[in-house]
């Protein structure tokens, strides 16, 4: 879509922001990119109709803002940066074409966070008017160190406790989440790479494998970017599920257990028969009167 600006009668821009496109950015991400790793790149065009554009204008690229209708300005170039006149930004800066009254637009800046997914357009300033050109949304930009590794669906983020092992198997899925894609999942074993895949990967631990293994997330191919976790894993043996395993820690459970209840209901029933006999019974005796006796009346 084109946008113009007039100043009087001779002075009119049309303005163009190109689609945000993965491939001009500086990444080795496939999809979204890596804040501080990777660099945002889009580029535009501003027409004049005369042949220079007004001594003092100015573009800019603004960022749009959801709690405002009046965007930001993120980066400001001056239109004369495209002659020499004035030293352009590292980030976003204008060069001429072959052609007197088109210029050409870049910016080019530190992928960050607070960028993701917003939308961004550019807009140029003279001294009595402004246009606003058409808006583009930028991508999913990620903190690398906060890609979530889980292992059967659970998070590995506060380590290895509460992992089970499927039913009737000893197979294990790693999955690499939230993360610019590609995002590897690998599975190591004593210090050796089993598997490695994107996104997600299944590994079937042979039985009797010794239970030692590292579970590492890789983002964008860059080995530096990764997230290790050592975890101690039993494999369930054949045949064996996690019902089962239960119910086989549960009995294991019950007979010490019942062992002890009945030890102290034994030696409650003694002491209760203890007292019976050195109290109660004893006083029961005393008080039986035997014939013997009873006193004898005098006969007359």
């Amino acid at each position: 879509m084109s946008h113009f600006i007039s100043k009087g009668n001779s002075n009119e821009f049309r303005v163009v922001l190109y689609p945000f496109k993965q491939t001009d950015c500086i990444t080795k991400c496939q999809d979204g990119l890596l804040a501080n790793v990777d660099r945002l790149v889009l580029s535009g065009k501003i027409y004049v109709q005369a042949p220079a554009p007004p001594m003092g204008t100015v573009a800019s690229i603004q960022l749009k803002l959801e709690e405002s209708n009046d965007p930001s300005n993120l980066y400001i170039a001056p239109l004369d940066s495209c002659f020499g006149h004035v030293s352009h930004t590292e980030s976003f800066y204008c060069e001429k074409t072959d052609s007197a009254n088109v210029f050409h637009v870049y910016l080019n800046m530190s992928a960050d966070v607070s960028l993701s997914e917003k939308e961004v357009a550019i807009r140029v300033f003279t001294d009595e008017n402004s246009q606003l050109g058409n808006f583009v949304k930028l991508p999913k930009i990620y903190n690398w160190w906060n890609a979530t590794l889980t292992l059967n669906g659970h998070s590995l983020t506060n380590g290895c406790s509460g992992i089970e092992l499927e039913k009737d198997t000893s197979e294990i899925t790693l999955c690499c989440k939230n993360m610019a894609s590609p995002c590897d999942a690998i599975i190591h074993h004593m210090g050796v790479t089993q598997v490695k895949a994107k996104d997600c990967v299944r590994y079937t631990i042979p039985e009797g494998t010794i239970k030692d293994f590292t579970f590492t997330s890789e983002a964008c191919g860059q080995p530096n970017l990764a997230h290790s976790y050592r975890c101690q894993l039993t494999p369930l043996p054949t045949g064996m599920d996690k019902e089962s395993g239960s119910n086989d820690i549960t009995l294991k459970l019950i007979l010490p257990v019942s062992g002890i209840v009945l030890f102290i209901v034994g030696i409650i029933i003694m002491c209760i028969y203890w007292i019976y006999k050195h109290f109660f019974a004893g006083k029961k005796n005393n008080d039986i009167v035997y014939e013997s006796d009873r006193p004898k009346f005098k006969q007359y």
